[in-house]
């Protein structure tokens, strides 16, 4: 119940870029009710200098939503929740390629992404194992395929989204607004693998009303094959048979986060780099 109250206190997409523009980061987290995590941070927390921009000014490739967007504001830090996985801290810089990648900042940042065991919060009856369409494939009368072009493909976004199943989970999505060097950072988990992809999350970034891009992050292959072989509970399922190299969605050059290894805890940083105007 308490879970239920506070989900349903989630701002839509639009509501939540209204009160970023107007009132901004400090005023929305404490007047509004948009559900912010006790163990989360604000995006203006203290942040390592580990994202420069200046050595780096190129235009992310935008991508497919998917399937399991859940269109909901959760200001958060920490969206792993009680996923178990291999920690990750995932450090993302917003810069402005048309500036000479000058930070933005008050971008917001959505993120989500699937559990180690390829579960997406909201979807419980979507298999990670299940093909669309088939025995354990994706609920709803008209299941998305996987192995598709991006959009420039032909492939119509609004054919893709599967309503929840169970909309008040959140688990694994949040949202974050960049600081004045226009960083945010998350703290998750590795993310797991389902039929027909390789291991990604999900982006969209706003600015003001509007979107700025949707796209789709990657690990490297030599990392999610050390992970699905040697990490628990990554081992349960294995490698997947989708690498960054076959997967459709990936594309020929798929954004791939640099990874730092610590002794526990991973670090995936990416530049977003995106057309201000």
């Amino acid at each position: 119940m308490q879970d239920e109250k506070q989900h349903s206190s989630a701002l839509s997409r639009r509501r939540f870029m209204i009160s970023v523009a107007g009132t901004g980061m400090a005023s929305l987290l404490t007047g509004c009710d948009v559900h912010r995590s006790d163990t989360g941070r604000s995006a203006h927390a203290a942040f390592p200098a580990a994202v420069n921009a200046l050595s780096v000014c190129v235009l992310t490739p935008a991508s497919i939503e998917g399937p399991f967007y859940i269109d909901g504001a959760l200001v958060r830090n920490d969206i792993r929740e009680d996923r178990i996985g291999q920690d990750v801290r995932l450090r993302l810089q917003v810069v402005d390629v048309n500036s000479g990648c000058n930070p933005i900042q008050n971008a917001v940042v959505d993120i989500w992404h699937c559990d180690a065991g390829g579960f997406y919060s909201g979807y419980p009856d979507a298999a990670p194992d299940g093909m669309p369409g088939g025995p354990g494939g994706f609920p709803g009368s008209n299941p998305p395929p996987f192995n598709v072009p991006p959009p420039a493909g032909g492939m119509p976004e609004r054919n893709m989204h599967v309503h929840p199943t169970n909309p008040t989970q959140r688990f694994l999505r949040g949202v974050q607004v960049t600081n004045q060097q226009g960083l945010v950072e998350f703290r998750t988990i590795y993310p797991g693998w389902y039929a027909g992809r390789t291991v990604h999350i999900h982006l969209k970034a706003y600015l003001n009303t509007k979107e700025m891009i949707t796209t789709q992050l990657y690990f490297p292959e030599e990392l999610n094959d050390r992970m699905f072989t040697t990490v628990d509970p990554y081992t349960k399922r294995g490698v997947s048979p989708t690498t960054n190299a076959n997967d459709m969605i990936a594309g020929a050059h798929p954004s791939v986060l640099t990874i730092t290894e610590g002794e526990a805890l991973l670090t995936g940083s990416f530049i977003l780099g995106i057309k201000r105007a």
